[in-house]
């Protein structure tokens, strides 16, 4: 059928119509039209495309048709990491941040964006050709959920960009404060449990195995944010924002592209006063270098870029009183005290009934006892703590919370270590350290033993059938007991074991993290692997060993050697059990020029991050590092240097073009 003119501007003008409206629900808070009125539309330019399939258009509204239930969802690894962001939460801080920048950078005139911080769930969604392929939730950062049927359901993800580009993008999925609202009254009627806030309901929204009901919830997707991408289409974010709104997608509103400390608290100042207005929650202000050139040149530590800084608003207070303390015992034996509250308040669009006061120190600053009238916050809008007691409403002889002496799980000892203000329990046996440790260790960001969570945890540890983390590799013994229990059906006790089986061979680096040891995260423990390149070299590694390591400093090393002193017999048992961490990849090339250097960067690359560049330097047995000095071996001199390479002269360091060290790395890499 050939359509007519008429038809073909009428779907044209639809298209737009509804692109209008989603704008207007979803971020400005002010729909123009009732729900019946736009669906209305959408039945229009329905029929008109059944009518005349010509105008069919993959990125039409139209076409985003159910796939009926899910199985469930794969995981699957990011195109690249997708990190978290720093936080700033004064005016002092946010000027470090852009001194740490320009110092890095070598100028100062360096420009930002600024925009507002939505408080939703991270989602990749990569594009082939034009062509949304897949969506992934964030998961760890390294891998996530293949939740693409489900995003292709929102109205606010283009199918199709308007340009056949290969890329990334990531950003927000979030229910504004109306749908929120809505859900809940749905929920109340059918005696479901309310959501607690529009974020838990969007990430709960988001793995449901019926893409049908998560296009009912109304949720939305807001790009902000470039991930890996196929060539250089543009040179700046300003110009990427730009692609995303002509392909279809919500942008971070009422942003706005300025340098200087003052000029770009004034923007943060104008997003705070005019946050009321949005249909979502905003719980700060992001500042990004815009230029993609000055982002590659900083780079991102293990967490979070060096370009981008999340400003934190002031979080909201609320009065209460303190009825009791509870206290719990955490995989290192610090004793929290939590302070618990009735009423519950709300903070955030959250109901908070409890909080941390932090240690002891904390309760006599603040002279804090059973009965008082007490403000409560979520620090960062995350945390809820006790920030002040109202002693001016304080009612008769209150008495005052005394530290403890013993254990109030195991009723262990208990006292402080030398020089800490925290309270910890002596027995590495308590129950509750041993669960902590587990939980850490089979975490996400530990060895990743997939369906083993607390619940679980407690479960084994209450039938005595792990006591430590060594147990966890004795438990096919006790599978028959296993399956007598409540709940362990035979596929979730054998997928259980089969997890745990797996992590015998876990990345040298995730199972050194995973062991918990104090001061040593990822970064340190990928570090750590790397140089020594094997759990046995490790555990008999001296300090000034651990100390020859860029990043690792006395109060690390020595911690690591009292670590392994001390846990001689549990990772003895470990290893007997089968445990045997990869190590690191190296590659071993005839004609490998980087094995054993030191090497700094500085300038952008012609293809590579700084990132990629480095970790490609450590698969090569080299050593990169962040600033020249007498013991690096090569300067890698990329696209707008700075002032290393002045150093590197004084110092008489060997220096690389950008094109031929990326040159030198594809020779050595197989």
């Amino acid at each position: 059928m050939v359509s007519t003119p008429s038809a073909r501007t009428r779907v044209l003008e639809l298209r737009r119509v509804l692109e209008h409206h989603n704008r207007r629900y979803y971020v400005d808070a002010r729909p123009e039209i009732p729900d019946a009125e736009y669906d209305r539309l959408y039945r229009e330019l329905q029929e008109l495309e059944d009518n005349h399939p010509e105008l069919s258009d993959p990125a039409s509204p139209t076409r985003r048709v159910g796939g009926g239930r899910l199985e469930g969802f794969v995981t699957v690894p990011h195109a690249s990491q997708m990190l978290s962001l720093d936080n700033a939460y004064s005016k002092e801080e946010l000027r470090e941040f852009l001194d740490r920048v320009m110092r890095s950078l070598e100028r100062s005139d360096v420009e930002f964006v600024v925009e507002p911080k939505i408080d939703g769930v991270a989602v990749s969604l990569q594009y082939e050709e034009g062509r949304l392929v897949r969506g992934l939730t964030r998961g760890d950062g390294r891998t996530g959920d293949d939740i693409t049927a489900n995003l292709r359901r929102l109205p606010t993800v283009p199918l199709n960009l308007s340009a056949r580009q290969t890329l990334e993008i990531r950003g927000e999925v979030f229910m504004n404060n109306r749908a929120f609202e809505a859900l809940n009254r749905e929920r109340k009627k059918s005696d479901e449990p309310p959501f607690v806030n529009p974020r838990n309901a969007a990430a709960g929204s988001l793995k449901l195995l019926d893409s049908d009901e998560v296009a009912a919830r109304k949720l939305a997707f807001m790009a902000h944010s470039i991930g890996r991408m196929q060539g250089r289409p543009f040179a700046t974010y300003t110009e990427a924002l730009a692609l995303f709104e002509s392909s279809g997608f919500l942008a971070p509103p009422g942003r706005g592209r300025t340098s200087g400390l003052d000029a770009i608290f004034g923007e943060i100042e104008r997003i705070y006063a005019e946050k009321h207005a949005l249909a979502f929650d905003v719980d700060g202000a992001v500042i990004k270098a815009d230029r993609l050139s000055d982002r590659q040149r900083l780079g991102e530590t293990a967490k979070s870029p060096r370009w981008a800084i999340a400003y934190k608003y002031a979080a909201e207070r609320a009065e209460t009183t303190l009825k009791k303390i509870e206290f719990g015992v955490g995989r290192t034996g610090t004793i929290t005290p939590t302070a618990i509250f009735d009423p519950p308040v709300q903070l955030s669009r959250t109901t908070v009934s409890r909080a941390t006061l932090h240690n002891f120190d904390e309760i006599k600053r603040l002279d804090v006892r059973i009965g008082d009238r007490v403000l409560v916050e979520k620090a960062g809008e995350i945390i809820p703590q006790v920030v002040a007691v109202l002693k001016d409403k304080r009612r008769g002889r209150l008495k005052s919370i005394r530290s403890l002496k013993t254990c109030p799980v195991c009723r262990g000892s208990a006292a402080r270590l030398e020089g800490e203000v925290a309270l910890r329990c002596a027995n590495l046996s308590c129950p509750a350290q041993v669960a902590r440790r587990i939980e850490y260790y089979a975490s996400k960001g530990g060895v990743d033993i997939e369906g083993l969570g607390e619940k679980i945890v407690a479960i084994l540890i209450e039938r005595k059938f792990v006591k430590s983390i060594s147990d966890l590799y004795r438990l096919p013994r006790h599978r028959e007991k296993l399956l007598g229990i409540e709940g362990f059906a035979e596929k979730r006790v054998d997928n259980l074991l089969a997890a745990i089986e797996r992590t015998k061979r876990a990345p040298l680096e995730r199972f050194l993290s995973a062991l918990g040891i104090q001061h040593i995260g990822e970064e340190a423990a990928r570090d750590i692997a790397a140089q020594f390149g094997s759990f046995d070299g490790i555990r008999r590694a001296s300090v000034d060993e651990y100390l020859a390591i860029d990043g690792i400093g006395p109060r690390m090393a020595a911690g690591m050697v009292q670590f392994f002193r001390r846990n001689k017999r549990l990772l003895n048992e470990i290893q007997k059990l089968g445990v045997r961490p990869a190590a690191p990849k190296r590659v071993e090339a005839p004609d490998n020029p980087f094995k054993g250097k030191h090497l700094v960067i500085t300038g952008a690359l012609p293809t590579l991050s700084r990132t990629e560049a480095e970790e490609s330097v450590r698969k090569l047995g080299g050593s990169p590092s962040g600033s020249v000095s007498k013991k690096t071996d090569i300067l890698v001199v990329g696209e707008d240097p700075g002032s290393k390479v002045d150093k590197a002269r004084s110092l008489g360091v060997a220096m690389m073009d950008g094109v031929t060290f990326e040159t030198r790395i594809r020779e050595a890499m197989p």
